[in-house]
């Protein structure tokens, strides 16, 4: 079976397009922050240390989304580098928590929040780990950690625990801060079912996002049903889901289905519907294709 990585790298496009809306958000935001700086209103800032790329972009969106402002690094140093625990801390951007990973390059997350027990004023640490077991625990909360997530974890489950540690957003200032995106109607009805365990908005927001992919085969699409089935108790794999993905089309449904943890420990349920939506885009793609190619043989044979 291949692993989770390998399909990352199939559906790296989507991420992209996913990334350039940010920072187009990231740009809007900043030239509304310069106007309102006066009254020294500012959303908190949060540094996101992480050397898996895809990891690093699902957590960054995923909190951009709750509406805080993000940093992004990729190893141990330069997250101390920011933290300014290398050099001089003065003119250094002002962050209001850390959410790092432990084992990266370099230098790890424990080593980063170790370092900062010989400075004051430092943001408080989450950490998170795939290899978190009793003496991970036991260190972190020794150093001061503000909490260790084991992957995989639930992005809602991190976003509930950052709301804990930092102050409440003024939703208000959010909606006039954020560009509200565009409201395009789908072609075909979208049903969503969630099973042993209600659905969050995040989660909705981002399936509606990667339905409107296949807005070009809406001819093509009768119905689209997501089902998510979440066991927060699996033994194999913590908050382990499966997602199922049923379009019904003329002839037959294009059925696509995929587990979390199958193939990549590290793997959530966002990167899961990102699989499972790439996978049937590609079907659907073909299947346009071979229609298209019927016709075209079909008019050069009246002809």
């Amino acid at each position: 079976m291949a692993s989770v990585r390998q399909t990352h790298e199939r559906i790296d496009t989507v991420v992209r397009e996913d990334e350039m809306k940010l920072e187009t958000e990231s740009r809007t935001v900043n030239l509304i922050d310069d106007s309102s700086s006066q009254t020294g209103s500012r959303h908190p800032t949060i540094l996101v240390a992480e050397d898996d790329i895809e990891m690093r972009r699902m957590l960054a969106w995923s909190l951009r989304r709750a509406g805080y402002e993000v940093i992004e690094c990729q190893d141990g140093m330069l997250l101390m580098t920011k933290l300014g625990l290398l050099g001089p801390r003065r003119g250094l951007q002002e962050i209001d928590l850390v959410v790092s990973d432990i084992r990266m390059p370099g230098v790890t997350g424990l080593q980063v929040l170790e370092r900062t027990r010989d400075f004051e004023n430092v943001p408080p640490m989450i950490l998170i780990s795939a290899f978190a077991d009793q003496a991970a625990f036991d260190q972190a909360e020794k150093l001061g950690a503000a909490t260790l997530l084991p992957k995989p974890f639930d992005i809602d489950e991190l976003v509930a625990k950052v709301r804990e540690l930092l102050p409440p957003i003024d939703t208000s200032t959010l909606r006039r801060r954020s560009p509200q995106p565009r409201e395009v109607a789908l072609p075909f009805p979208l049903e969503v079912t969630f099973r042993h365990r209600s659905g969050s908005e995040p989660i909705k927001e981002a399936i509606d996002q990667l339905a409107l992919r296949m807005i070009r085969f809406g001819e093509q699409i009768l119905h689209c049903h997501v089902v998510i089935d979440a066991r927060s108790g699996n033994w194999q794999v913590r908050n382990w889901h499966h997602v199922k993905l049923i379009i019904s089309t003329p002839g037959h449904p294009i059925i696509v289905e995929h587990d979390t943890g199958s193939g990549d420990e590290d793997e959530n349920l966002y990167l899961a519907l990102h699989v499972v939506f790439d996978t049937a885009y590609r079907q659907l793609k073909q299947k346009h294709q071979k229609s298209r190619s019927h016709i075209d043989k079909k008019n050069n044979t009246r002809q």
